[in-house]
């Protein structure tokens, strides 16, 4: 499991947070989740009618400290929404 008091702690913990900004083909901003807050950059894509923002953050920063055996030392984030000037509706 990844949530629990060594993971994703959603009982102590349940919002999470981005506050960001385009920059070219990034989105720059923070991000709170776990009671901490931490600038994250997400590297952007155009694919099939969606924009994908991809990032990383290692665990220990947000204070996640559960077993590296289940999930590992980096989470990987994936955001996908529509892309607006590709005039697909939601």
């Amino acid at each position: 499991r990844i949530t629990g008091p060594g993971m994703m702690d959603v009982a102590r913990f349940p919002d999470l947070t981005f506050d960001g900004r385009c920059q070219g083909e990034t989105v720059i901003g923070d991000l709170t989740m776990h009671g901490e807050t931490h600038k994250l950059t997400l590297d952007t894509v155009r694919s099939r009618g969606a924009i994908v923002a991809t990032g990383r953050i290692r665990r220990a920063d947000w204070g996640i400290a559960g077993s590296a055996l289940i999930g590992g030392p980096i989470i990987r984030i994936r955001v996908t929404v529509p892309d607006p000037a590709s005039g697909a509706r939601t």
